[in-house]
């Protein structure tokens, strides 16, 4: 399973949860790899990990993946390996966001009723998914049936679960207090996975909430039944 675990970060994690630093975002060519990458724009390799919530141990990266490089003014073009696609990331670093519609037949439901409090963006400052606070302990739901690939403690997301769907769909749940499934375990929808409380580094329950394609993520509000 743990072997799982690191084919999923390497596909998944490739973009930071809410990082507002200044950087870019690079598109990974074929042949590309975090040593590559972080020699081609003269960054700390660890650093790039840490940023991108890559594991020790991880080079390899998904092609067509994007991955955030810390204090780069500009993205730097590089000429993929013959057979590949000429398209690059734009100037800003941002891409294009994937249609997951038409691309699956999930239909997602809310993890929790509380209050947005802060929502979706793709720019600074950043926000890879949607972040949610409630007035007191609250449950969180599996917003899809899938299988727990990870659960535990990252920097930036705190407490967290990830979940795999179909069709490279990833749904991820943040700042939990409380876990209440296992890594492996197979999840059904609307299946409680954990409770959102006050933690040390939240005062009020909250939780942040993520749909990714791959590693790419999108709005969560486009995908959730309207209130």
């Amino acid at each position: 399973m743990k072997k799982f675990c690191i084919f999923i970060f390497s596909a998944l994690f490739c973009l930071s949860c809410a990082t507002d630093s200044f950087g870019v975002y690079h598109t990974v060519k074929k042949g590309e790899n975090v040593t590559k990458i972080s020699q081609l724009y003269k960054v700390d390799a660890k650093e790039l990990r840490q940023e991108n919530l890559i594991p020790e141990g991880v080079d390899e990266l998904k092609e067509g993946s994007a991955i955030f490089i810390p204090g780069a003014a500009k993205v730097i073009e590089t000429s993929p390996e013959p057979g590949t696609s000429t398209e690059s990331a734009s100037e800003s670093g941002t891409s294009a966001e994937p249609d997951i519609e038409n691309g699956t037949r999930i239909n997602f439901i809310w993890p929790a009723s509380g209050k947005i409090v802060r929502k979706f963006s793709p720019s600074a400052p950043k926000n890879n998914g949607i972040d949610l606070n409630f007035k007191q302990s609250t449950k969180i739901h599996a917003a899809a049936g899938g299988q727990v690939v990870f659960v535990g403690h990252r920097p930036s997301y705190g407490n967290m679960i990830v979940l795999s769907h179909p069709d490279e769909i990833f749904t991820i749940y943040a700042h939990l207090s409380t876990f209440t499934v296992k890594e492996g375990q197979t999840v059904k929808q609307n299946d409680v996975i954990g409770i959102s409380d006050t933690t040390k580094t939240e005062s009020v329950p909250a939780l942040h909430f993520e749909i990714r394609k791959s590693s790419t993520p999108v709005d969560p509000v486009k995908y959730l039944p309207k209130n």
